[in-house]
């Protein structure tokens, strides 16, 4: 079953009111006079509830009154409610040192519902109670993915559970009993997405959104009823990918959120039902998640998201990090790649496209090596520079393939021609390149990076492949049951195939496995009481060795140089987020930045291991109420 997803970090917004009437299709149903009658939505103001750099998840109760948020920063996780009309606020849940997400009300108000870490099983989630004015939280299940969603009378609640190998189950449970009933079963090509589902005011069916890996990727609402489980389409298929939904109050549609997938702003639109019409409430650049719709549809509330970033670079031998890229209040720069010319290469957006790019160490000789309509990151450097391996998701169907392209953005060549696939690892010598496929996911496949016909590697993959750095070795994930309980096991394989020579199992609270730079191990990050540090464990077996001795603070990522001598870390201590580096053994830790806000995205280290390069920038977030202005 799947384990808890890592909560994002967040950046500080200032709080704001901003008065803004967006347009949208201009599309009319009829009323029961016969006379044209006004979509729900059709003209809003957005008003800023309330913002901060730490705000992670949010829900509107049913009469409007209140807003539950949870908030960070990573490793001290609270629970709020906030009363809509005054803005006071009252903290539920005080700070935790495990992930909480998904929040919800209860239909009456007097309950609210989260997702935590299950205290016996921390790779597993479970649902906590709390009163919505504060008290003791209760447990009240275990193995649930998403944030649950209730029937009108409150007595039952829907979710989905996923199960590996590839099923996703929408269930329902009993509130007082805890009795569940399987409603429906998916596998592949069609499955249930991990998104809390949506029961309908009249309780007679539950929408949820289904994915495809069939005739390229997609996503669809699904109704099924309540009772026996059949399905009624809401939507056609589209390359859209939804994010989360909402039913109106009076049971006319749909609020939800929507993006290309792999790339854009998701934006809030409505689908009427059962029409199934869809026309859009916002339009900008910003992203919004996260809706929830007040009783009477008065308002719909969202999380609105903005993005920035910028490349530095860092001396390791002391000095000050250095900004190469122009400050933009649009560009998103995410992966960054160090090049064994000294170049650096990333990807970034430009016209809600994301292209591959690369440029001087200085910041330089900025050049875009694509251009395809879509979305190109996940890149592979191939030896020698000469040139790159990537995913990329086209525009017209969000269906990805596996391309490479020299540095100079000539010899484009796509690599598979699937139902889709997505780079996972290439190796050392730069011949062999693994990827995932999105209609057979638990298998690894691979595909000779100068072209070819692709085969099957191996079955049972689970979400990680990384090649050694002598080339000789590949770690992968697979799923193996122990006490009844689905648990990560890394296993260690030669780098042309074969048997495992060994394995291992990490603690459920691990992440961000690397190689050691000689091979000889692993290093990751595991959480004990709140606080993050560094693990070594042997690539051939044994007990794993505490590296780092921190008493504070959390680790995000980390990277060891090149030479094996020391590994960077990106930590945070309370709101701020550095660069610090540890001797290869985790002694001497040492901040080499000294960032006054904002969050680092990624790092790298130069090839000749004297600098590093990070990803820093902002990530501003707000809770908005879309309210319907009459005409």
């Amino acid at each position: 079953r799947s384990p808890l997803a890592t909560l994002s970090m967040m950046a500080a917004v200032a709080i704001g009111v901003v008065g803004i009437s967006f347009g949208i299709w201009t599309m009319f149903i009829k009323s029961e006079t016969g006379q044209p009658a006004p979509r729900p939505f059709q003209s809003v103001r957005m008003t800023s509830l309330m913002s901060g750099s730490d705000v992670l998840d949010a829900k509107l109760s049913p009469d409007g009154r209140y807003l539950a948020y949870i908030k960070g920063p990573s490793g001290a996780w609270s629970l709020w409610v906030r009363q809509v009309a005054t803005g006071s606020d009252v903290q539920i849940l005080v700070s935790q040192p495990v992930p909480i997400r998904g929040v919800s009300f209860s239909p009456d108000g007097n309950y609210l519902y989260y997702l935590g870490r299950d205290p016996e099983t921390p790779n597993y989630s479970a649902l906590f109670e709390v009163p919505s004015l504060g008290g003791a939280p209760r447990k009240r299940g275990f193995d649930i993915d998403t944030a649950v969603n209730f029937s009108p009378d409150g007595t039952r609640f829907a979710f989905i559970r996923g199960v590996p190998p590839n099923e996703q189950l929408l269930v329902i449970r009993e509130v007082e009993t805890g009795q569940e009933t399987v409603l429906v079963t998916t596998k592949l090509p069609d499955v249930l997405a991990q998104i809390e589902p949506a029961w309908s005011p009249d309780g007679s069916r539950i929408v949820a959104v289904v994915t495809s890996a069939e005739n390229g990727f997609s996503t669809r609402l699904v109704a099924f009823d309540a009772a026996n489980g059949s399905e009624e389409p809401v939507t056609e298929p589209t390359s859209r990918f939804i994010g989360s939904i909402a039913w109106l109050s009076d049971g006319s549609g749909l609020a939800a959120t929507t993006t290309a997938i792999f790339g854009g702003s998701s934006q809030v639109f409505v689908f009427s039902y059962p029409m199934a019409d869809r026309y859009q409430v916002t339009n900008d650049l910003d992203s919004y998640g996260s809706v929830s719709v007040s009783g009477g549809n008065a308002a719909i509330a969202a999380l609105r998201t903005s993005r920035a970033s910028n490349l530095w670079t860092v001396p390791v031998e002391g000095g000050k990090a250095r900004q190469i890229t122009p400050r933009s209040s649009t560009d998103f720069i995410m992966s960054v790649r160090a090049l064994e010319s000294g170049m650096i290469s990333f990807s970034a957006q430009k016209d809600r496209h994301v292209h591959l790019w690369t440029m001087n160490p200085d910041g330089s000789g900025r050049s875009q090596i694509t251009s395809l309509a879509g979305s190109s990151f996940s890149s592979g450097v191939l030896p020698d520079g000469r040139g790159l391996v990537f995913s990329h998701f086209a525009e017209a169907d969000s269906t990805g393939h596996i391309w490479r392209v020299d540095l100079d953005g000539g010899k484009l060549k796509r690599l598979t021609d699937g139902a889709g696939e997505f780079r996972v690892a290439l190796s050392l010598d730069g011949r062999t390149v693994l990827f995932r496929r999105t209609d057979r996911p638990r298998e690894l496949w691979r595909v000779d990076a100068s072209g070819g016909e692709a085969e099957k590697f191996l079955d049972g993959y689970s979400g990680v492949a990384q090649y050694s750095p002598d080339g000789r070795w590949l770690v992968y994930g697979d799923s193996v049951t122990i006490d009844g309980r689905n648990r990560t096991r890394f296993q260690i394989i030669p780098a042309a195939g074969g048997e495992p020579v060994s394995s291992f199992i990490p603690p459920g609270n691990y992440g961000d496995l690397e190689w050691a730079a000689d091979s000889s191990a692993f290093t990751y990050i595991q959480t004990t009481d709140g606080v993050q540090n560094l693990w070594k464990q042997p690539r051939e077996g044994g007990e794993p060795i505490p590296l780092t001795q921190f008493t504070e603070g959390r680790i995000s990522n980390h990277e060891h140089s090149f030479d094996g001598s020391r590994i960077a870390i990106h930590r945070a201590l309370g709101s701020l987020q550095d660069v610090w580096l540890v001797n290869a053994d985790g002694n001497d830790p040492a901040a080499i930045t000294d960032f006054p806000s904002g969050q680092i995205f990624a790092l790298a280290w130069a090839r000749d291991d004297r600098t590093l390069i990070i990803t820093q920038g902002e990530v501003r977030r707000e809770v908005v109420l879309l309210s319907q202005v009459s005409d």
